[in-house]
């Protein structure tokens, strides 16, 4: 966790790979991320420098994966907690799950 807190600037795209699973790619990961293009493979390269995923690169896509799980689970419970403190979900998971069912949802025609 500490390897991860200082790098605090691209903390967030860990944060979000770790939410795609252990193994992420670059397109899927760019069309979420707050950044794109270079920055975004700017930050890659700075997680790859700090010894926290590598890439691999196929012709038809690159993809980036955890170098060991324990640091995708990590970078997934500090977004977690990040969420769980500003978060204005109240009760449990499986009422919020039952909410959110219910609520009309554009995408499916309600």
């Amino acid at each position: 966790m500490a390897r991860l807190d200082r790098l605090a600037p691209i903390k967030e795209i860990a944060q979000i790979g770790a939410t795609i699973g252990r193994e992420f790619p670059f397109d899927l990961l760019e069309a979420v991320s707050p950044i794109q293009g270079v920055a975004l493979q700017d930050a890659l390269g700075q997680l790859m420098a700090a010894g926290l995923i590598f890439g691999h690169r196929t012709p038809s896509e690159v993809t980036y994966a955890f170098k060991h799980a324990l640091v995708q689970e990590t970078a997934y419970a500090t977004l977690l907690k990040r969420a769980a403190g500003t978060s204005c979900i109240s009760g449990s998971p499986k009422a919020f799950a039952i909410d959110f069912q219910s609520a009309p949802n554009a995408s499916r025609g309600s």
